[in-house]
């Protein structure tokens, strides 16, 4: 089955990527939002928040991406010419 610019996998793929996202960015909110400095944390380079802040905005900026799945030509054409369905 030919799928050009990959329409259908991104169909189908989309609203599970953007379910899976929203929950870990769900949940690294409750964990920064409960999270307790301990002593590694002062002592190390990154601290223990500040990691959680970098994965929150991470996800946050694949979320972006996953909305606009469909308009990155590229990632489309890329799968289509490497997936048969």
């Amino acid at each position: 089955m030919k799928d050009p610019n990959c329409r259908q996998l991104i169909q189908v793929s989309q609203p599970i990527f953007k379910t899976k996202l929203n929950l870990m960015h769900e949940n690294y909110e409750v964990e920064l939002d409960e999270y307790v400095e301990t002593d590694y944390d002062k002592k190390s380079f990154i601290g223990g928040k500040e990691l959680l802040k970098f994965k929150l905005n991470k996800i946050s900026e694949t979320k972006d991406e996953v909305i606009d799945m469909h308009k990155n030509a590229k990632f489309a054409n890329y799968l289509s010419d490497h997936l048969s369905i």
